[in-house]
């Protein structure tokens, strides 16, 4: 089966000219946003892929992958991609990557241009223990400062002389979303679509779904995250070659031509979103309030900055939690336990660690071999 990087062999040849934009094309740029462009495009300057490139390598700036969010591929990726005669001379513009510590915010969007095209890309949560500060408050607020950001984003860069397009992944997929459904009717009427890969829905709002008929959202056949809250986009399910929650890396997900491989959702990712939303609704928002707060504090006592850490530090995080009053321990256990007892949420969790762990052991082999 074939990936991002098969695409490239196929169509990284041909411009955009000679064979338009496509849905691959588009979901691509969801992945290039999580790269860390500053230093690299100035306020106030469009530069191509190709430029980018090379002025990563002249300034020795690392590109880094997403610890335990995206695989290191993406990483090659923006190689490839830059290096192609269809998107060397994508233009990138605009670029917004902040991490606000006061109201727990992080946002990132950067927008893409083709001649024909223009394509706003929402980042998703990137590794920053912030990021998910702000992700997990979408069970509990109105509104998350990300998505306040993300209107004003698309009102600044959605112009009438091309054809517009908003996309994100996880996170980033939720504020393409958002922004759309908040906008004036008359940026509206310039966007031709919206893709969200596998991002979480809302919680706290109806959406028309008239109004929403321009958006897709794409996911696995497992999907977690794509599952979350209330959707009113057209899904597409897509085949994914990785296992459980490891289907949220769009790199495991299977091209043919310009398309995804679509699927049908499996009994599990049905069990998981009836288990989510039954339990979800069944928590006051107090109650999740409590969580997150109390969550949070234990990441801090940890000095947890990355989720990354998070993996690295484990023994520390289950030491302070132990080390926390008994209300404030009850309060996390019996949140994650309503998750954990579901067969169908474990069996993902666990499936995804088994997979990950069977990599890394490849890997040492390897390096082993190698030495």
């Amino acid at each position: 089966m074939a990936n991002y990087f098969d695409y490239l062999s196929w169509r990284g040849d041909l411009s955009f000219d000679s064979d338009p934009i496509n849905e691959i094309d588009i979901t691509a740029f969801a992945l290039l946003v999580y790269l860390d462009y500053n230093d690299i495009v100035g306020e106030d300057e469009e530069i191509t892929l190709a430029q980018a490139a090379e002025r990563f390598i002249l300034l020795g700036k690392k590109i880094e992958p997403l610890g335990l969010i995206l695989s290191a591929d993406f990483v090659r990726l923006f190689n490839r991609f830059a290096h192609s005669t269809r998107f060397g001379k994508v233009k990138i513009k605009n670029y917004v990557a902040d991490i606000d510590y006061e109201e727990d915010g992080q946002f990132s969007a950067v927008v893409f241009e083709t001649e024909k095209s223009r394509i706003i890309s929402f980042s998703g949560t990137d590794d920053s223990i912030v990021g998910w500060k702000e992700s997990l408050s979408l069970m509990v607020e109105d509104v998350i400062p990300s998505q306040k950001r993300a209107i004003e984003y698309v009102k600044n860069n959605v112009k009438p002389d091309k054809v517009n397009y908003i996309t994100g992944h996880s996170k980033g997929g939720n504020l393409a979303m958002y922004s759309y459904m908040h906008s004036d009717k008359d940026i509206k009427a310039l966007i031709k679509h919206v893709y969200s890969l596998d991002g979480p829905g809302i919680m706290y709002e109806e959406w028309d779904k008239a109004e929403c008929k321009c958006i897709t959202e794409i996911m696995g056949q497992d999907a977690i995250v794509g599952r979350l809250f209330r959707h009113f986009g057209k899904t597409k399910v897509v085949n994914s070659i990785a296992k459980g929650v490891n289907q949220h890396d769009p790199f495991t997900w299977q091209i043919m031509g310009k398309h995804f491989v679509t699927a049908r959702q499996t009994e599990q990712s049905r069990e998981i979103q009836q288990a989510c939303d039954e339990i979800l609704t069944s928590l006051s928002k107090e109650q999740r309030r409590d969580f997150i707060r109390v969550f949070n504090e234990i990441l801090q006592m940890s000095n947890i900055k990355t989720l990354t850490d998070v993996e690295k530090q484990k023994g520390k995080v289950l030491r302070n939690y132990l080390s926390i009053k008994s209300p404030d321990r009850k309060i996390v256990y019996g949140f994650l336990k309503k998750f954990f007892t579901v067969k169908a949420i474990k069996n993902a969790f666990w499936s995804g660690v088994k997979e990950n762990q069977k990599k890394m052991s490849a890997n040492k082999n390897t390096e082993n071999k190698k030495r």
